[in-house]
C-alpha cells in the first residue's frame, strides 16, 4: 500500500473510498416485540475539497448514506428455555437415519416459533420434535441390532454349508 501526500498535507492511499454518511440501522422483524430504536447519529460533514478560508467557497455536495438491514434473529427471553433439539436431529441424520430429516424440519419449526415469540406453539413443536427424535433413535438402534443378528445368522449358515 503506497501512501502519497496531496497539496493540503493529507496522507492518501492508492485506493480511495467513497465517503458516506454514518450507517443507519433498520430492523426488520416479523414478531411483535420490537427492539429499541438505534441511537441518533450525527451527520458527517463532507471533507473539504478546496482549500479556502471562507466556508461559502465550498461547493454544495450530496453524500450518499448507507442503510444496513438487520434481520432480528434474536430469540426473545421468555422463549429461551424451550429446547429445539437441533443437534439431536442433525446427529440422527449423520448416524444414517434419513428419517432424521423429519426431526430436523420439526427443529426448524420450533426455532422459528421461538423467534416469533409464540410460546404455546413453540412448546408444542418442541414436544413433537422430542418424540420424533426418540422414535428415530430407537428405530436406528433396532435396525442396527437386526442387521448385526442377520449377518451373524447368515455367516453361521454359510459356515454350515461348507
Amino acid at each position: 500500500m503506497d501512501r502519497t501526500i496531496n497539496d493540503f498535507g493529507e496522507i492518501k492511499n492508492d485506493f480511495s473510498y467513497l465517503r458516506t454518511a454514518p450507517m443507519q440501522t433498520v430492523f426488520s422483524s416479523i414478531h411483535p416485540i420490537q427492539p429499541p430504536p438505534p441511537p441518533p447519529y450525527a451527520v458527517a460533514s463532507p471533507p473539504s475539497i478546496m482549500h479556502s478560508s471562507s466556508p461559502a467557497a465550498l461547493p454544495h455536495m450530496v453524500w450518499p448514506s448507507q442503510i444496513v438491514i438487520m434481520n432480528n434473529n434474536q430469540i426473545p427471553m421468555h422463549t429461551a428455555h424451550i429446547r429445539d433439539y437441533m443437534a439431536w436431529s442433525i446427529i440422527n441424520i449423520v448416524m444414517g437415519c434419513m428419517a432424521g430429516v423429519i426431526a430436523l424440519v420439526f427443529s426448524f419449526q420450533t426455532r422459528r416459533r421461538k423467534q416469533e415469540g409464540d410460546v404455546k406453539a413453540a412448546m408444542k413443536m418442541s414436544k413433537i420434535t422430542l418424540v420424533a427424535n426418540i422414535l428415530i433413535t430407537i428405530m436406528f438402534f433396532v435396525m442396527t441390532a437386526f442387521l448385526i443378528v442377520y449377518f451373524i445368522y447368515i455367516m453361521s449358515f454359510l459356515k454350515s454349508i461348507e
